[in-house]
């Protein structure tokens, strides 16, 4: 069963793992006050059990204004509610990830039937079908940490493995003490500033 989103990121806040600002909205009036802390532009994230690719079903907009603001989020609510179930619209400040520098990965974690819950990393948002990725046993240790921020090619262009590694650790611990049977952080966005999850969705044992 899939948590509302907004309680995935604060899963996340919970173990140290940061994500790009956000506020979940119920309503218009929370989504107007919301994005005006946040600053335009934003993002707006259907917040739904029943969806798990927003992108795809059309439920993730960019609002660039004001004025723009409230065309987006109906819009949003409207392909929600077509598919299922509307907990609200997450409220996201938007990171763009097409910048030098800026490289999108991905960590997972999913239950296996074999092996028990194994975590994935690599190259995650546009470069995920290139299953440029690496996996471990859970728990990990610090060595295998390490390793896994080393493995992936993608790797070879990125300058912050010790952070990598450091948030490995942090899902790694997540993963143990949470009743789920499956986490994306994708994208985690790294830049030469740090690491932001820029979306999560987790999954708990039914």
């Amino acid at each position: 069963m899939k948590i509302p989103d907004h309680a995935a990121y604060k899963m996340l806040e919970k173990y140290g793992i940061t994500a790009a600002s956000w506020a979940f909205a119920r309503n218009f009036r929370e989504a107007e006050v919301a994005a005006e802390n946040l600053h335009f532009p934003v993002i707006l994230k259907a917040d739904s059990p029943d969806i798990i690719h927003k992108m795809k079903s059309g439920c993730i907009r960019t609002a660039y204004h004001r004025d723009h603001l409230r065309k987006m989020f109906e819009a949003v609510m409207s392909s929600a509610k077509r598919i299922g179930r509307v907990n609200g619209v997450i409220i996201q400040e938007l990171v763009y990830s097409n910048l030098e520098n800026v490289h999108e990965l991905i960590i997972g974690v999913k239950n296996d039937e074999q092996f028990g819950k194994v975590i994935m990393f690599g190259a995650g948002g546009r470069l995920t079908a290139q299953k440029d990725v690496c996996f471990r046993l859970i728990p990990l240790s610090k060595a295998d940490a390490v390793d896994m921020a080393g493995e992936p090619r993608i790797s070879r262009l990125l300058t912050r493995r010790d952070k990598i590694a450091s948030v490995l650790l942090k899902v790694s611990k997540l993963a143990e003490y949470e009743k789920i049977s499956e986490l994306d952080i994708n994208p985690l966005l790294i830049s030469d500033k740090g690491l932001l999850a820029a979306d999560v969705r987790v999954m708990i044992c039914s």
